[in-house]
């Protein structure tokens, strides 16, 4: 099973951006990026509605690293 891959607040902003300033064609940077063109429809239009506030910071995952600890105290010694 493949990993799905995370990307960071501000390289999605800047790719947004790209896109909405006409810079680049969706397609085109999809491409270059090596990203799906839906993905980055997705974030242009949020970047169109709220600007800078669009794409929130990413929340950590506080249930996952509860889970891990979990299991690693549970390892035989």
């Amino acid at each position: 099973m493949t990993q799905r891959k995370r990307y960071d607040r501000q390289f999605k902003l800047a790719a947004a951006r790209t896109v909405c300033e006409g810079e680049m064609t969706v397609i085109g940077l999809s491409k270059e990026l090596g990203i799906k063109d839906t993905t980055l429809r997705r974030w242009a239009h949020e970047y169109e509605e709220d600007g800078d506030a669009a794409i929130p910071i990413a929340r950590s995952n506080s249930r996952s690293r509860n889970i891990a600890s979990t299991m690693r105290s549970k390892r035989p010694s």
